[in-house]
């Protein structure tokens, strides 16, 4: 589909998402700049832009300093995003390897185990990473309407702020075990552990190692964002009286 490029209505530069509430195309930048200012502008609902496209993907947003990704419209979702595993096997298991050498020869001192932060990767394409936790996660029988996929990929934007030397696939089924269990009612079982395993090729042990400290991760960023948010909220009740 021919893109309709759009753009942000402060700098120029390409638009992400667009606010009814102030009539406006933003990028992510600018969007941060101009919904963290108080805790009222924050709720404001964006609807995000394709990146392929530029139309209306479907998805709502809101909040001081949303998580950015590169979503896509269902006219543009690739179906050459398939299934890694069965794809390319070769692939699969190199990766694997790289996850041992890299996270899971995770460094063990004084019985311990603890990430390598050492090197980065390039920018992460979340388009294709929601393809790929898309497509896991209905091997695992998660239905989307509980949310997890939302979760999944903020999960894997925190993982790659704070672990940026974790592989691709070791990011992916850490993040999706974590909301798969925060978003199911009665968590994830065993057998679906087997099959994240199976179809991600990374070690159960290594599932649930990054699946904690993951959990971890996330949780202090919420805690960061509702001490912000209270803080906003004072300084506004503070301008009011």
């Amino acid at each position: 589909m021919k893109k309709q490029p759009r753009v942000c209505e402060l700098c120029s530069a390409e638009a992400a998402l667009y606010c009814a509430s102030d009539a406006a195309y933003l990028c992510w930048s600018c969007d941060a700049g101009v919904h963290k200012a108080n805790f009222l502008v924050a709720r404001h609902v964006r609807r995000t832009l394709c990146v392929c496209c530029g139309r209306f993907d479907g998805r709502l947003l809101s909040g001081a300093e949303p998580l950015p990704i590169r979503p896509l419209c269902r006219s543009c979702f690739s179906p050459e995003i398939s299934d890694p595993c069965k794809s390319s096997p070769s692939s699969c298991s190199s990766s694997l390897s790289c996850s041992l050498d890299c996270v899971s020869s995770t460094e063990k001192t004084g019985g311990r185990v603890r990430f390598r932060t050492g090197r980065s990767e390039p920018d992460y394409d979340y388009a294709r990473a929601e393809g790929i936790l898309v497509i896991w996660g209905r091997r695992l029988g998660l239905r989307s309407r509980r949310g997890w996929l939302a979760l999944a990929l903020r999960a894997v934007g925190a993982c790659v702020r704070r672990f940026p030397a974790l592989p691709m696939r070791v990011r992916l089924a850490c993040s999706l075990w974590l909301a798969g269990n925060a978003c199911e009612p009665r968590g994830l079982s065993t057998w679906q552990l087997s099959r994240l395993e199976e179809c991600s090729r990374v070690p159960r042990k290594l599932i649930r190692l990054g699946e904690a400290k993951l959990a971890r991760a996330v949780r202090v960023k919420d805690d960061e964002e509702e001490e912000e948010e209270e803080e906003e909220e004072g300084w506004a009740e503070c301008s009011d009286g």
